[in-house]
């Protein structure tokens, strides 16, 4: 993730590949909630690089994978996260950024255990919904917030200076 945070490609895609390979190991010997949620994190982190060959195969199924996780452990926040992440940052028809906007503001109530990762990442997502669907003063405000959680995300920078 740091690698992809830096916006550093060439050594985003290897530690995305290895995360890939190590997830679907690891799933191999004990299929659990966070491998399952890793493998689809790593699987749309990487698809950001290959929109075309590996973005269309992936993303659609990665909503199903995410449910698989949820069967597993449904308390688990972050596999909400990445499954609510979809409708946020992806246009139709598997996206819809009003639906991911409110689905990913539902994952701030306390009842959700979150660790700062989560938080940073629920932010991003819900402000980039908010953006796309014009409330830009709020988005804003929301990219702000994730940068509590890391001040020198790169790509969360950016997505703030270039809301307008």
């Amino acid at each position: 993730l740091d690698s992809f945070y830096r916006e550093d490609k060439k050594n985003a895609i290897k530690f995305l590949d290895s995360a890939i390979e190590g997830s679907r190991k690891s799933q191999a010997i004990n299929k659990t909630a966070s491998s399952i949620t890793l493998l689809t994190k790593a699987l749309f982190l990487r698809s950001d690089y290959d929109k075309f060959g590996f973005g269309i195969k992936w993303v659609p199924k990665i909503m199903k994978i995410c449910d698989e996780a949820i069967q597993l452990n449904p308390k688990y926040t972050a596999a909400y996260q990445m499954k609510y992440a979809i409708l946020c940052y992806i246009p139709a028809p598997y996206g819809n950024y009003k639906e991911g906007a409110v689905k990913m503001y539902s994952l701030l109530d306390d009842s959700w255990a979150k660790e700062k990762d989560d938080y940073f990442s629920i932010c991003c997502c819900y402000a980039y919904a908010l953006e796309k669907t014009n409330r830009k003063v709020e988005a804003k405000e929301w990219y702000k917030k994730a940068l509590t959680y890391y001040p020198n995300n790169k790509a969360c920078l950016k997505a703030l200076a270039d809301c307008k």
